[in-house]
């Protein structure tokens, strides 16, 4: 079985509100579901301790999700993204994502 790898035309380059990402099927598809779990233990963490009555550390959780974030799209992907000292929320990479996805469904079918 051949090793399937993007050709130029598959990588895609996305504006952003600082700049540029680029967006390679291959690092994408393999990447995203560590994403995902990162994003989504950090999510069941502070539902945890919420329903403990504690006050969870959402600035902490969302700063290991920006990190994910960067593994995934590359070097200050969330700073271009988001803004410089931004540390975006969870609806905001929800929102990023969803919109992603809807592109990424028009390149790649």
């Amino acid at each position: 079985m051949k090793k399937y790898r993007a050709t130029k035309k598959d990588i895609k380059i996305i504006e952003v509100k600082n700049g540029f990402l680029k967006i390679d099927p291959m690092r994408y598809l393999s990447g995203y579901e560590k994403f995902l779990k990162v994003y989504q233990d950090e999510i069941d963490k502070a539902e945890k301790i919420e329903a403990a009555g504690g006050e969870p550390d959402f600035e902490g959780a969302c700063k290991k999700i920006m990190d994910a974030f960067d593994k995934l799209f590359g070097y200050k992907a969330c700073e271009k993204t988001f803004g410089k000292g931004v540390t975006p929320s969870w609806d905001n990479f929800t929102e990023f994502f969803e919109k992603l996805e809807k592109l990424s469904e028009k390149w790649w079918g």
